[in-house]
């Protein structure tokens, strides 16, 4: 569990909001708040990066695929957090990997058509993906398939090609959240 305390930073933004009504003799002043979160997980704090059983387990696999070892340190950082946060923007840190949740991902593109090169072109490019939960990868390849009419062959070579799709979870429609790197207006 996670225990957030917020607390107002001592200096305003500046910015002084005029009333609505101009009876109103009150100027409001916006103000920062700082929000912290404290994780009580220790389960990836408590060890490095490659350490541990599921690393171990996962790298195996992704080797036994094809990937060297560099592209397999490579991937697993990206796709659990433990490198840059581009994609995750902070929802995943540091996780260790789990070698069912990879099963489940590679699992799904099996099943949409993927054969084992495009699998490791789509993990290469996206390597994400290993850390998005298989129901998310299968809702999205539905979505495609669903939204913009592409099936069987043509969708195999639009995953191959943009693979970051399997990763959308916002649709904001032009109502922009910020999230443009998971966002279906990018496709």
């Amino acid at each position: 569990m996670a225990a957030v305390a917020v607390t107002p930073l001592s200096a305003p933004l500046g910015r002084r909001l005029r009333p609505a009504c101009a009876s109103r003799a009150r100027i409001r002043i916006r103000t920062r708040t700082r929000v912290t979160v404290q994780c009580t997980c220790t389960a990836a704090s408590s060890s490095g990066f490659g350490e541990g059983e599921g690393f171990t387990q996962c790298g195996d696999k992704l080797a036994a695929m094809g990937l060297s070892e560099e592209e397999t340190t490579k991937v697993l950082k990206e796709a659990f957090g433990w490198s840059k946060q581009t994609y995750w923007r902070k929802s995943k840190v540091e996780e260790v990997p789990s070698l069912d949740a990879i099963e489940d991902v590679l699992g799904v593109l099996a099943d949409v058509g993927l054969n084992d090169s495009e699998v490791l072109k789509v993990i290469s490019d996206f390597p994400e993906v290993l850390g998005c939960s298989g129901k998310l990868v299968a809702d999205n390849v539905e979505h495609v398939q669903k939204t913009f009419f592409v099936r069987n062959k043509a969708l195999i070579q639009t995953l191959s090609r943009k693979p970051n799709v399997l990763g959308n979870v916002v649709d904001c429609a032009g109502d922009c959240v910020g999230e443009c790197n998971r966002c279906w207006v990018r496709f």
